[in-house]
């Protein structure tokens, strides 16, 4: 059985288009276990809007 399966995920962030590739587990999985994943989209998340809110405070 294969263990990890790569997601590509496309989301419209505060009117900027943000991409993440993330690697997820094919298989069931503790909340725990998940962690890092949703660790890294959090990161993106948080880049995305410091990027958007700095930039606009630029003007």
């Amino acid at each position: 059985m294969k263990k990890d399966s790569i997601g590509n995920v496309k989301l419209k962030l505060f009117g900027k288009f943000i991409q993440l590739r993330i690697t997820v587990p094919s298989q069931n999985v503790t909340p725990i276990s998940i962690l890092p994943v949703l660790h890294k989209i959090d990161n993106k998340f948080v880049e995305t809007a410091v990027e958007i809110f700095v930039d606009k405070s630029a003007y």
